[in-house]
């Protein structure tokens, strides 16, 4: 199955992805504060489908960044990159065989490091079981519930669930839309 996605990349980097024909993470720019939420991420893309060879991280996109109703990223809003920064919205197709799909808010836990609760009780009982643990057995609870983000049933998602996808490189004939931005 084809799925559509979009991808915000900096204008340069669609340059090069225009020149060469392909597009992958330049892992000098991943930001150290998130590097070991990324390397598990990564880890977990690479027990789907191996990496190319020499290509350590993945590119990011989104099947539905507003929810069901707003699955196209909205340049108008903030944060697609940092302000003034020249910008392009890549609209792709890719086999759902070659993402990993995950829950967009789902996926701070991983970058924040902390356990993802279910739900209010999920967290309670969490904490009540917690008690008296090393930090390194909690770390591994922790790691261990960040499972939990991943979408593997397409048809049974809340509307309003904002999905984001990893995948390992973008080739220029993949791409079915192009829309230049300026970062707000």
């Amino acid at each position: 199955m084809k799925l559509k996605m979009w991808t915000v990349r900096r204008r340069d980097e669609f340059y090069k992805l225009a020149c060469d024909g392909v597009l992958r993470v330049d892992s000098d720019r991943i930001d150290e504060d998130f590097r070991r939420a990324y390397d598990w991420m990564a880890g977990k893309l690479a027990e789907k489908i191996a990496p190319p060879p020499g290509c350590r991280y993945p590119l990011w996109a989104w099947w539905r960044w507003g929810g069901r109703q707003r699955p196209m990223p909205d340049l108008r809003a903030a944060a697609h990159l940092p302000k003034g920064t020249p910008g392009v919205r890549i609209e792709f197709t890719i086999d759902a065989t070659q993402v990993l799909l995950s829950d967009f808010d789902g996926w701070h836990a991983v970058l924040n490091d902390h356990y993802h609760a279910l739900d209010d009780a999920d967290y309670e009982s969490h904490l009540q079981s917690i008690k008296g643990m090393s930090a390194e057995e909690i770390a591994r609870i922790n790691e261990a519930s960040w499972n939990r983000i991943f979408i593997s049933d397409l048809g049974h998602l809340d509307d309003d669930v904002s999905v984001q996808a990893v995948f390992w490189e973008l080739h220029r004939s993949q791409i079915t839309d192009i829309k230049y931005f300026v970062a707000r």
